[in-house]
């Protein structure tokens, strides 16, 4: 029995169920399209605060430096550290993609279908920047928290929301029913 197989054995399974409708098409495929839904979403995030920084006296590097302190301060003053920054950036957000997948393959989601696409997205994005941005970041990085203005921070995560929205509709995959 090949991993598969055993998958689709396991009642709920871990990853989300979704078909993809091309021939031959399996279950890894999906997974290659959430990881890359999240990539296209930590990308809209990037060229989002590209654009804010190029208009403002904070860099980029600055904001990825302040990345890697919250994970792991002791390589933020390294030269590689807006390097590593934009690496856990990108990491986190394939986690972000595949928990998308996960929160749209809620029967009461896979009921709606593509149409809960966008607003799932966003709210899951909104939420992920109120843990962040209201709970975890003061206690782990304050300085992160006060980089930027909220606002600005806080339209970051919608666009990832979009952008990892479009990449899924955009792969032709749906929601099993």
């Amino acid at each position: 029995m090949n991993l598969v197989a055993a998958y689709r054995r396991l009642p709920g399974g871990l990853w989300p169920r979704i078909a993809v409708p091309a021939a031959g098409a399996t279950h890894g495929l999906a997974v290659r399209w959430l990881l890359l839904a999240g990539f296209a979403g930590g990308l809209a995030e990037v060229a989002w605060i590209g654009v804010f920084t190029a208009l403002t006296p904070l860099t980029a590097g600055n904001v990825l430096r302040e990345i890697t302190a919250t994970v792991a301060p002791a390589l933020a003053g390294t030269a590689f550290a807006p390097l590593l920054g934009l690496a856990i950036h990108f990491g986190l957000s394939a986690l972000l993609g595949l928990a998308f997948g996960y929160a749209l393959s809620s029967p009461a989601l896979r009921a709606v279908g593509r149409p809960a696409t966008y607003p799932v997205a966003v709210v899951l994005l909104i939420g992920t920047w109120a843990v962040n941005f209201l709970v975890l970041l003061p206690a782990l990085n304050p300085v992160f928290v006060g980089l930027m203005p909220m606002p600005v921070t806080l339209a970051s995560k919608a666009l990832f929301g979009v952008a990892m929205a479009a990449t899924l509709q955009y792969s032709g995959a749906r929601l099993r029913r």
